[in-house]
């Protein structure tokens, strides 16, 4: 009767039943319950715990692995990788180079007692010059950020040859503090590093603290790095006096007149440098006479003074030495009256004699040089060698990688055989029971 009243828009019979049954038991709502659904078999806790087991593991394995070993969908991975763990993939970051427990603690130590040290003293970082050495290249190599171009899209990508570093390069050598540069140089070319070119940079660089920075403070407050400097050359120049008087100790023994003068030529001109050291010492030890640090810089100029005395006295003492030695051997030579036949045999002995020693001389530099240069060989060898056990370690890496996901293919097509295995068979069960049906019916 509904239908011939309303026709296709009246609701079947199965439905009319349906309502009917569910206002009879109080429902009020047409409409149909929420439902729990079904159930997750991915995301569930011990897959969640097997999947962080894997990660924390082999921390660069792939979302793809992970699905494929506890047999799970990759997006059902990737929220648990995600959501459920809270991780995300990042790369590697590089650092210089990597220290061990010690390394780490002594780090920590030094900078525990710089903290303690600022703390103490909140001046302590405007007293500080520090220094740096650094290779400058003729030109920079342009980065792979800095090359980046607009294009639109019908145009095709630029390209740009590729660039090495440059070979010219020189050193630079920087100073600074908290306010900025102090000093700079520049390695002269041809020029090597060793003592004396450090010592002329500690030079300049006293004379641009002089320049830029009159009011630098020391612990005290005063002019610590003039004393400092002052210090530092009275010490070198006691140290050349003694390595002067050694020198005319034992000048006797080359039995030369002239050797003897040349060397106290220098020792005279090394000490009038010093004296001029120390009167400058003096001079700004007096204009700090009124406080503390001026008294004990004035002091210790009067322990430079009287060290340079006593080896001023040593210094006479060895020429003296020295020259009483070649006079005794001069009188020594007159008395015993040799001929010249003897003289000039001798001369040609002496001769001889350096000849030979000369040449033993270069054999042994030239031994020294063919050392130095299969140490150099040897050394590029081990750099080689060092590169291919480099290049072998990440071939097996790959290679081990390789081996894993052919290990994993295996696995995955054993299942596939075995679950062919069983769709066979139960193809063939159904195909009997089929065969013995149809028997049974014409027989029966």
């Amino acid at each position: 009767m509904l239908t011939v009243a309303y026709g296709e828009a009246t609701l079947d019979r199965s439905n009319v039943y349906r309502w009917y049954k569910m206002f009879s038991e109080g429902g009020e709502d047409v409409n149909d319950e929420e439902r729990a659904g079904r159930p997750s078999t991915s995301t569930t806790n011990e897959k969640i715990n097997e999947v962080e087991k894997m990660i924390l593991a082999n921390r660069r394995i792939t979302v793809k692995e992970v699905a494929e070993d506890l047999n799970i969908s990759i997006g059902s991975c990737h929220s648990i990788f995600i959501d459920d763990l809270g991780m995300r993939r990042v790369a590697v970051k590089f650092v210089p180079k990597l220290l061990n427990c010690d390394q780490k603690q002594h780090r920590m130590n030094i900078a525990n007692e710089m903290l303690d040290s600022v703390r103490d003293d909140p001046n302590l970082l405007q007293r500080v010059i520090t220094g740096d050495e650094a290779w400058v290249y003729g030109y920079d190599v342009e980065t792979k950020a800095q090359s980046s171009q607009w294009k639109l899209p019908h145009e095709p990508r630029p390209k740009k040859a590729r660039q090495v570093r440059s070979n010219v390069k020189v050193l630079l050598t920087v100073f600074f503090d908290c306010r900025g540069m102090v000093h700079h140089e520049f390695l002269p070319q041809g020029r090597t590093v060793n003592k004396e070119y450090y010592l002329q940079v500690m030079r300049n660089l006293r004379e641009a603290i002089r320049q830029k920075r009159p009011d630098f403070p020391d612990e005290k407050g005063g002019k610590g790095a003039e004393y400092r400097m002052y210090s530092m050359l009275g010490a070198a120049g006691c140290t050349w006096c003694l390595f002067l008087m050694s020198e005319a100790a034992i000048s006797f023994g080359v039995k030369d007149s002239e050797i003897l003068t040349k060397l106290n030529f220098e020792a005279n001109q090394y000490i009038k440098a010093i004296k001029k050291s120390i009167d400058d010492l003096r001079l700004f030890a007096k204009e700090q006479v009124k406080s503390q640090e001026g008294q004990t810089i004035l002091t210790q100029a009067d322990d430079y003074q009287a060290y340079l005395a006593k080896n001023q006295g040593l210094l006479k003492n060895s020429i003296l030495y020295a020259q009483m030695a070649i006079n005794k051997q001069n009188q020594q030579q007159l008395l015993t009256c040799e001929n010249s036949t003897r003289q000039r045999m001798r001369n040609q002995s002496l001769v001889s004699t350096a000849s030979g020693i000369s040449d033993n001389l270069l054999h042994i530099s030239r031994t020294m040089a063919s050392q130095v240069k299969q140490s150099e060989n040897t050394l590029h060898t081990l750099l080689n060698s060092s590169s291919l056990v480099t290049d072998t370690r990440e071939e097996l890496k790959g290679m081990g990688t390789n081996i894993l996901n052919s290990k994993k293919l295996l696995t995955k097509y054993n299942r596939r055989e075995l679950t062919d295995k069983v769709l066979l068979f139960i193809a063939f069960v159904f195909f009997f029971a089929c065969v013995l049906y149809i028997v049974k019916r014409r027989l029966f």
